[in-house]
């Protein structure tokens, strides 16, 4: 038997309003995450943003090792699965969460 407890509860939702400002697919400006911080606040509480930033370095570390998910091979092996291409592997592309990848450090290590 395995018991996997990843998902065991629920998360914080410092972890959800971290994550969203820190998804690398996000590109929001700095009313929006304003926006999205103030009604964070309103319906969790004042205290979910000073847990949100005792932990976005975190997040920002982890959100790094996604980032860099495309450099192991059985993560391509399934990507070239899924889209049905099997040829080398993308250079561009791994150059490209690479450099995802060191900005966001960048920001982890700013907060």
């Amino acid at each position: 038997m395995f018991l996997d407890l990843e998902y065991f509860g629920w998360d914080d939702p410092a972890k959800l309003v971290g994550d969203f400002l820190l998804h690398p697919g996000m590109k929001l400006t700095e009313s929006m995450k304003s926006f999205w911080l103030n009604g964070a606040s309103d319906i969790f509480g004042p205290s979910v943003i000073s847990r949100m930033r005792a932990i976005l370095p975190l997040l920002g570390i982890c959100w790094c090792l996604i980032l860099l998910n495309d450099f192991r091979k059985e993560h391509w092996l399934r990507r070239a699965r899924v889209t049905e291409c099997y040829g080398d592997i993308d250079k561009d592309r791994l150059d490209s969460q690479l450099s995802k990848a060191k900005k966001m450090l960048e920001c982890a290590k700013s907060n």
